[in-house]
């Protein structure tokens, strides 16, 4: 294992009148980063990452649901064809997909702060582009840097928080990233109920765009992961970053006594980082597969009830008789879609409290194995659409399950892989998951209108695989401590 040596820290016991630091006798030297956070603690360097973990699902998701509660409103503005609709969710998702990936594993290689950082400046500035200039095709641009940036995002960050946390809290941080997603799911639906026809859809997406400046602001003051610094051997920049933490978490440090001898690591760790070699490495290749057969599942029904449930709610079709689909139409959401847009939503934080209380007495693999079960399970109901209340019951069931399941597996992949391939794992996984979105949202635009029924026989379909992904996970992340590469993985 990577270790740490001769760390001498300070710790505070009684106030110091001009610094607010106070210091006792120095302690035992601590010999790893595992310690070092042991003993430093939960400070205001964790909890800044937890509130930007939190602020980027917000964010993120702000944008992505953007798209599902202005589209009824485009269609009418700009009188889009179904092809278009189609074409803006696969720019979305798409870019998502196919450059999150590249951008994580960048991270591996050259640090997770300032392609966080890049990632949010983008987004932004995607985003503000999209609300000044009102043309079709500008949007549809838009939503290829805004799919890439908040893949990239979620990528790197959930990674970030696990590495600077001790190991008691290491779940926090994505926790709270999937609490951001419910929030957002509530407030996006909730802002398009008060503000959509009155600021109309630029407006609308300048409001959804104001807590990516906060955001990006935050991010500018977040040290670099210690994780990454010392598989890539800077041993000056690790010295200070500790140091940094310590001190923001109410430590004295003593510098002259901090002498991490990552010189004497094994030179081809630096070498893995982000290698796609290790990546498929045979102790990790299984899980790796595993996990992203499962969220390719889960994202496909996230995002897939994302752009059908309005579908089913502005076209009228459950109650009827119809085999086929309903009538492609220009149709707005009213005050009542928005509300039933918001049920689901609260739902997913029921479902993320129940599978985390879940989680703490099981651990990992017994949740997300019986979330992938569930979620199949009560996708049969879609078949019942006799009529929309029932629908939305079923809606309901199926967004607590999913959502909570999304959140264990956000713990499991940031903690189960070793930091030199830790974003680039997590990227692969999360790539793969919105391949699912891809598949979900463009399935929907495809086929509810031709087959609603063949339609929710592939949503069935695809959910058993990811049950069956789950099955194939062979190693339980709780209690696990991080490791630094797969040669420490038993």
């Amino acid at each position: 294992m990577a270790t740490e040596k001769d760390v001498l820290l300070l710790r505070k016991d009684t106030p110091d009148d001009d610094h607010h630091h106070t210091t006792i006798n120095p302690i035992s030297p601590i010999t790893t980063l595992k310690d070092f956070y042991d003993y430093v603690g939960v400070g205001r360097t964790q909890r800044l990452a937890w509130v930007v973990s939190f602020f980027t699902g917000y964010a993120d998701y702000s944008e992505l649901l953007l798209i599902s509660i202005i589209i009824p409103t485009l269609r009418c503005h700009w009188d889009l064809s179904e092809d278009f609709e189609v074409g803006l969710s696969f720019a979305l998702f798409g870019s998502y997909a196919a450059i999150s990936w590249i951008v994580a594993r960048t991270a591996d290689k050259l640090g997770r702060k300032w392609v966080m950082v890049g990632n949010s400046v983008v987004l932004l500035v995607a985003s503000l582009t999209a609300a000044i200039i009102d043309n079709k095709w500008v949007f549809l641009g838009t939503r290829l840097f805004t799919g890439a940036a908040v893949g990239a995002n979620a990528s790197v960050l959930i990674p970030y928080t696990v590495e600077v946390s001790p190991d008691g809290t290491r779940s926090r941080g994505p926790v709270l990233f999937n609490i951001g997603v419910v929030v957002a799911l509530l407030s996006v639906n909730l802002q398009g109920l008060l503000f959509l026809d009155w600021l109309g859809y630029r407006g609308f997406i300048i409001i959804l765009t104001l807590p990516l400046i906060a955001m990006t602001t935050v991010l500018l003051f977040m040290p670099e992961s210690p994780r990454y610094l010392l598989v890539s051997r800077k041993r000056a920049e690790l010295e200070g970053t500790l140091i940094w933490i310590a001190k923001t978490n109410g430590i004295i440090l003593v510098p002259q006594h901090l002498d991490i001898r990552a010189t004497e690591l094994d030179l081809t760790i630096t070498e893995k980082r982000g290698s796609l070699k290790e990546m498929f490495s045979p102790k990790i290749r299984r899980n790796v597969l595993a996990l992203a057969l499962f969220f390719f599942a889960n994202i496909f029904m996230e995002f897939g009830l994302i752009v059908l449930l309005p579908l089913l709610f502005t076209s009228g079709f459950c109650g009827t008789s119809s085999r086929i689909g309903p009538e492609y139409k220009c149709a707005t959401l009213s005050t009542a879609d928005f509300t039933k847009l918001m049920m689901t939503s609260g739902a997913a934080l029921l479902g993320i409290a129940g599978f985390l209380i879940t989680m703490l007495r099981f651990g990992r693999l017994l949740p997300l194995r019986l979330g992938a079960l569930l979620t199949a399970l009560i996708t049969v109901g879609f078949y019942f659409c006799v009529n929309e209340e029932f629908t939305l019951v079923v809606a309901l069931g199926a967004k607590l399950l999913e959502a909570g399941a999304n959140c264990i597996l956000w713990i499991t992949m940031s903690e189960m892989f070793p930091t030199t391939v830790r974003a680039t794992v997590v990227g692969f996984i999360n790539s793969v998951g919105k391949l699912g979105g891809v598949f979900g949202t463009c399935s929907v635009y495809f086929l509810f209108y031709k087959s609603t029924y063949g339609l929710i026989t592939l949503f069935l379909v695809v959910q058993i695989l990811g049950f069956i992904g789950t099955m194939i996970v062979n190693r339980e992340g709780r209690d696990l401590e991080l490791s630094d590469s797969t040669s420490e993985i038993r």
